[in-house]
């Protein structure tokens, strides 16, 4: 549950190192880094994120051999879809600095070091007796990586995930629990399977307003069941899990004529977030069918 956020620190950490320093200026008068000099960067920031993550993080949990753990049944495979959002983003965070080069293919570059920096969490997890390294995971973060790759390359269509999150209100009697397992704002931003919506948007390069198809679950204060133990107690949640399916639309914030030169960076980073709007739901197992003319 927690590969969402060790992702986030691994690209808070390595971003100042692979965006920073002064750059060579090309022919056109444009500022130029040396692939060199990046790719020396990168290893460097890599390098110090994933020691700094070891002695923040594992550190503080026992240690085994390299192993593998099957958490495919876990948290109806919400963190999966998580895994491939944060592959697509970091891909294409990375195909940007390297574009900042002259570098000849700087979405392959991207790729190589989103996945460099996904498998690393990988290995840590996998000498980590708590958790261990997931293959699921590694097919999710290849997926995510794959199409980010696929984008830079077929820009004829847009595809892109996104990301929305609502408060969970859980019961009283179940609050203690959710804290544990999730903590509080903002921090369940990224732990809070429950209050997750995954979106896919996918459209022509030129349209404004864009379908997008969402997945997301609730009913969640397990990893597979809502039963745990508690004082030597066995407590079970009387909440089913379910699975749910959206149909809405988002913007491409990129296609929007704002005559500003940082408005396509911004606009970036802006899709990454679901803007909020009418969403038709499907719930299994109780295939329950809900409208909602807000849905975030």
């Amino acid at each position: 549950m927690q590969g969402l956020l060790r992702q986030f620190l691994i690209a808070f950490v390595c971003l100042p190192f692979v965006t920073s320093g002064k750059t060579p200026t090309d022919s056109l008068g444009r500022s130029k880094l040396s692939y060199t000099t990046l790719l020396l960067m990168e290893a460097g920031g890599h390098l110090t994120a994933f020691t700094g993550l070891y002695f923040l993080w594992y550190k503080n949990y026992p240690q085994t051999k390299f192993h593998f753990f099957n958490d495919l049944p876990e948290w109806l495979q919400m963190d999966k879809a998580g895994h491939f959002y944060s592959g697509y983003w970091l891909t294409r965070l990375q195909t940007y600095v390297w574009k900042q080069t002259n570098h000849r293919n700087p979405a392959l570059m991207g790729a190589l070091w989103s996945a460099v920096a996904m498998t690393g969490i990988e290995i840590l997890d996998g000498f980590s007796a708590k958790w261990g390294a997931s293959v699921y995971d590694a097919i999710a973060n290849f997926a995510g990586i794959s199409l980010a790759l696929w984008q830079e390359t077929n820009p004829s269509i847009t595809i892109f995930p996104s990301f929305s999150f609502h408060p969970v209100k859980y019961p009283d009697e179940y609050s203690e629990r959710a804290r544990q397992l999730f903590g509080t704002f903002p921090i369940s931003l990224l732990k809070d399977y429950n209050g997750q919506t995954y979106w896919l948007a996918i459209g022509h390069k030129n349209w404004v307003i864009l379908p997008a198809i969402g997945y997301s679950a609730e009913g969640m204060l397990g990893g597979t069941s809502n039963c745990w133990t508690e004082n030597g107690t066995q407590i079970c949640a009387n909440i089913p899990r379910q699975r749910q399916f959206l149909l809405s639309f988002t913007i491409n914030w990129k296609r929007l004529n704002v005559n500003w030169k940082y408005w396509k960076t911004l606009a970036s980073v802006l899709n990454i977030i679901k803007v909020p709007g009418p969403a038709l739901m499907l719930t299994l197992p109780e295939q329950r069918v809900e409208f909602y003319f807000a849905y975030f």
